[in-house]
């Protein structure tokens, strides 16, 4: 399997293809503003969080593919923004066709990419554009589980309510 098929495959499985573990886009099915913005403990994030996050790595992550090599210097706590309000649904929904939209550019740049630019470096830390976009797909992977459990933790909260 050549390395842009490794890359797209991978990118697609967190993304919406269901291989072994639940994609973004089915871990957010039928999640409304209310639970989207439920937070556990104070502690902890919300779903709406964890989406403004991913989305704010992915959109990082597009940019340089389309060659924009300015590192971006961010607090990564703040790239989670806010819990969320429970009573906007049409921001909660923005939120997650954001999202939808930044991955589907990725895949999109990526298809038209030869294959010996997955090998060229990213940016000056010498990482590889594959290991970089296998380390998304993984950060991504990660927060899906993260999503995943707390879906679970506000289904149990509301059957004992």
């Amino acid at each position: 399997m050549s390395t842009k098929k490794l890359v797209l495959s991978l990118l697609d499985f967190r993304f919406k293809k269901q291989v072994g573990f639940v994609p973004l886009m089915s871990a957010l099915e039928g999640v409304q503003a209310g639970e989207a913005s439920w937070q556990p403990h104070a502690n902890s994030h919300s779903i709406w969080q964890i989406v403004n996050h991913i989305g704010f790595w992915n959109e990082n992550i597009l940019r340089n593919l389309q060659g924009n090599t300015t590192p971006v210097n961010a607090d990564n706590n703040a790239t989670f923004g806010d819990p969320g309000d429970p009573a906007d649904e049409a921001g909660w929904q923005a939120a997650v066709k954001e999202v939808q939209e930044v991955c589907k550019k990725i895949q999109l740049t990526l298809s038209d990419w030869d294959e010996s630019r997955f090998d060229t470096p990213y940016d000056q830390s010498a990482s590889s554009h594959k290991l970089v976009l296998s380390d998304l797909a993984m950060h991504d992977a990660y927060h899906i589980g993260q999503i995943l459990y707390i879906r679970k933790l506000y289904a149990e909260r509301s059957n004992h309510s």
